[in-house]
């Protein structure tokens, strides 16, 4: 196929192709190193967001403590995160080697505990009720009856509580993989998601799994694809200016001299084309023929 191609059909397609292989190659570095940037820049973004919060959630899941979890205040600190989606915290407390578990998901502006037995809902209930049978004797002093009112009080709102959270995670339906992550950061496309693990501080250990909105992540995205390929139109634009250039000023003189060469030899006008005073390959092919 080469050999039914001219000089200049033959020098014009090999330098497009190199060029086309140089920039395609170029573009590909340049992609892969503006988006590895990116995508680094927001997993320590997400990173920065939640290690505030690290602290008190290791000392809380060390105790146990799922009041500290789940107290409305722990609410409002993670609505105020931009982009939080999910949270997931999963650990062992350091004292009874008990698992603790909670969640929250910003579209409801739930926290809720994952680790709720039925048969720790049905001692709740049997506390609550004990008590109000114990709040309902007679001859109760002033004392104690303000007590009993007060446990039976928190006892409502632990068995609300429970039962809520027994609720919310059987109708819980995540969008998103909540696995653990094999690695610190990891992004879904298909989501549009990016989520980040870090783990606890407490002895027995544990994670915070937290997802990200990372929708305008995938927009710059969009934006490297169409830079890159606005630079990459302007070089090969230029090349092909270039290249045309080139193969004009290599092959014109060629076929200058060719049409020459057919001429007899009493018409021959070496003398008078100008490639004979070039001091390239082709002014000697030249300067050789006048000869």
């Amino acid at each position: 196929m080469l050999k039914k191609l001219t000089i200049n059909q033959l020098l014009f397609v090999s330098h497009l192709l190199l060029v086309v292989i140089l920039i395609a190659g170029m573009s590909y570095s340049r992609y892969q190193s503006e988006w590895e940037s990116r995508v680094n820049q927001e997993a320590a973004l997400m990173e920065q967001s939640v290690s505030p919060l690290m602290r008190e959630i290791s000392a809380a899941v060390a105790g146990r403590n799922y009041t500290a979890l789940m107290m409305p205040s722990q609410k409002d600190t993670l609505s105020r995160i931009e982009q939080l989606l999910f949270l997931d915290v999963q650990g062992t407390s350091d004292y009874l080697d008990n698992k603790v578990c909670i969640r929250y998901v910003r579209e409801t502006g739930e926290i809720w505990r994952v680790d709720v037995s039925d048969e720790e809902l049905e001692s709740t209930k049997l506390t609550r009720d004990t008590l109000a049978t114990k709040l309902e004797e007679e001859n109760l002093n002033h004392i104690t009856a303000r007590k009993l009112a007060f446990l039976l009080n928190k006892a409502n709102k632990d068995l609300s509580a429970l039962a809520l959270s027994q609720k919310l995670t059987a109708e819980f339906s995540p969008p998103w993989p909540i696995a653990p992550l094999e690695d610190k950061f990891a992004l879904f496309p298909e989501q549009n998601v990016a989520a980040i693990q870090l783990p606890l501080f407490n002895k027995n250990g544990g994670y915070l799994y937290a997802v990200f909105d990372a929708s305008h992540l995938y927009s710059l995205k969009s934006e490297i694809y169409f830079t890159i390929a606005v630079e990459a139109a302007i070089a090969l634009f230029v090349s092909l200016l270039l290249i045309i250039g080139v193969t004009h000023w290599l092959v014109a003189p060629l076929r200058r001299l060719a049409a020459q060469m057919d001429k007899d030899i009493e018409q021959l006008n070496i003398a008078s084309l100008e490639e004979i005073h070039r001091s390239d390959e082709i002014g000697v092919l030249a300067r050789g023929l006048h000869s």
